[in-house]
This record gives C-alpha cells, structure tokens and sequence, in this order.
C-alpha cells in the first residue's frame, strides 16, 4: 500500500525508530513503525483485517467520522484516511477496502481523551 503523511512533521517523527521513539516513547514508537511496515506490505487496506492485534476499524460519529485507526498501544491509536477522493464505497454504502490501496497517516492519538 502506498502511504502518505498529513504533513512533513509528521513523516520526519514517524520515519526512523529513533525520532518515533523520542516522540512516543520506546514500545509505541516500535510499535508505530510496525504498523507502518504492515501497511507498507499490504497491497490493500483489507488485508490488514488478517492482524488481529492491529484491530482496524473505522471511527463513526463525531468529528472523527470515517478516520480509521489501528492500535499501536493499549491507549495510542495510528490513525488515517483513504488517499482516494471521493472514498471507495460498497452498494450498502461501506467502504470498500479491497479498493483502498493508499492512505494517508494523520497522527498518533489517544481516541478516549
């Protein structure tokens, strides 16, 4: 999958694990460049239904309606948008994954603060 930023900030902290680490702390920053590598491997947002523990799911509601995330952390998410515009939807009106084939990353973030 290919992978974008929302900004440079962002890119240059999530680039190597020592600016994530020094961002995030050690165990989210590993883990943050884990969850990148996934991503970077998966040829679509799908198949990243086949990690368990990344449990992907899509925000509803509120103003972080259609942002996905997957967790890094017990409390720390990876969050992220389909790259496409307008979004890949299936005739029930979800998304359709096997479609999202780009992304860009947000930021990581605590979802219950």
């Amino acid at each position: 999958m290919e992978i974008f930023f929302s900004n440079s900030k962002l890119q240059r902290v999530l680039s190597d694990l020592r600016s994530a680490t020094r961002r995030f702390g050690p165990q989210v920053g590993r883990k943050c460049l884990q969850r990148l590598e996934e991503l970077r491997a998966a040829d679509c947002l799908l198949q990243m239904k086949t990690i368990p523990d990344a449990r992907l799911h899509m925000r509803v509601g509120g103003p972080m309606h259609g942002v996905f995330s997957v967790d890094v952390s017990f409390r720390e998410r990876l969050t992220f948008v389909p790259a496409a515009a307008p979004v890949p939807t299936l005739p029930d009106g979800g998304v359709d994954l096997r479609a999202v084939t780009a992304i860009i990353i947000l930021g990581v973030d605590n979802p219950h603060e």
